[in-house]
């Protein structure tokens, strides 16, 4: 059997991602590769006032990966190069082997000998972090509950503040009701928090992600409201992976936020996937039945959410699949850095959506009612 190109850039890299990463992305990972394991901003979206990004995994070296609180984890250097540069997995694949066996192979040393010890031990540490992640995300889901249930009042009061029904599906949704919240290596609490499933490209769960709360039900005072849990390095990766509000027909609304892919839902009726964030949006995979794709984008004040939305695209024309972006029609206000269709439906509501997305008669909008 021919070996897949992943695979044979997998092997040729092993060891070498040191001097691959300084060779095609030293200014984006220079910091995180000297500071490795610990936390430094991360490569896309920055700090705000907090160290606790990004960090290179500690076998990092010898995989490439990495993981970021916000986007996700990266488990090999092929996921991180694509989320970093922004790249599908096709060109990235392009562009490592042309730099690991074509002519620009030779800026890459060949991997230093390393002990049969050493390998070990690295092998160890990733079994039991995985082990240990694997675990955190087990615990949480099953301690968490149903947003129907008396405790989860603080859930469906911060649906409620933000103009939408609450969301009743217990298979990929659920309230915890004290989630420790580590800014870096420094735990700054226990707080309340949504909790959404995250499903891979094949519709398998890979990991949660947290939205924490006050009891209230205001977002929490935590640096990163939003914040993806690490999850088992192995066959499942996030490179391509959803929160799947509904199940996916002939037609798909891909947005970036679960809540604006709430509002969204609730306003038009189709079903609608969120992709988490801009760095994954140009990611996701869908199944082969769909046939019509419409790219809910933000409107930022750097454009961020147009051009993920726009790589997004491109791919689904190129696998054949009628595919449209709309953009909210809301201007951004003085000093504001982004607006979404969860703006336009409290702003505009039905009116404010293009009215040939608008279906009074689906499933959706009946239960939402």
């Amino acid at each position: 059997m021919d070996e897949q190109p992943s695979d044979k850039i997998l092997r040729l890299a092993a060891g070498r991602w040191e001097a691959i990463y300084s060779h095609l992305a030293s200014v984006e990972l220079g910091a995180a590769m000297e500071k490795a394991p610990r936390h430094v901003a991360c490569p896309i979206h920055g700090s705000s006032g907090s160290n606790d990004g990004f960090r290179m995994f500690r076998d990092w070296r010898e995989n490439g990966g990495g993981v970021c609180n916000t986007c996700g984890a990266f488990h090999d250097g092929i996921g991180l190069m694509a989320w970093l540069k922004g790249m599908t997995y096709k060109d990235t694949l392009k562009l490592l082997l042309e730099e690991l066996e074509g002519e620009g192979g030779g800026a890459i040393p060949p991997p230093a000998p390393r002990r049969e010890a050493d390998i070990e031990r690295e092998r160890k540490a990733r079994a039991e972090e995985d082990r240990q992640s694997a675990n955190r995300i087990r615990s949480v889901w099953q301690s968490s509950l149903p947003l129907d249930h008396p405790r989860a009042e603080p859930a469906r009061l911060y649906f409620a503040r933000r103009g939408l029904k609450p969301y009743l599906d217990p298979r990929v949704l659920r309230f915890h009701p004290g989630l420790h919240y580590l800014d870096g290596d420094k735990m700054l609490g226990t707080f309340p928090a949504l909790v959404f499933r995250v499903s891979d490209g094949q519709g398998r769960s890979v990991t949660l992600h947290r939205i924490y709360l006050d009891c209230e039900g205001n977002k929490a005072p935590v640096p990163k409201v939003k914040k993806l849990m690490g999850y088992p390095r192995g066959a499942r990766t996030l490179t391509g992976g959803a929160i799947r509000l509904a199940p996916a027909g002939r037609l798909l609304g891909i947005a970036e936020g679960p809540e604006t892919a709430l509002a969204i839902m609730e306003a038009t009726g189709m079903p609608v996937w969120s992709a988490i964030s801009t760095s994954l949006m140009r990611q996701v995979q869908l199944p082969d039945h769909v046939e019509k794709v419409v790219v809910w984008l933000d409107k930022d004040a750097n454009e961020a959410g147009r051009i993920a939305g726009q790589t997004l695209c491109e791919r689904m024309w190129a696998e054949g699949r009628y595919t449209g972006a709309v953009l909210p029609g809301l201007p951004l206000a003085h000093g504001q850095s982004s607006v979404d269709w969860l703006d336009v439906w409290n702003r505009l509501g039905y009116a404010g959506y293009p009215q040939c997305y608008v279906d009074p008669a689906s499933d959706y909008r009946r239960r939402a009612m």
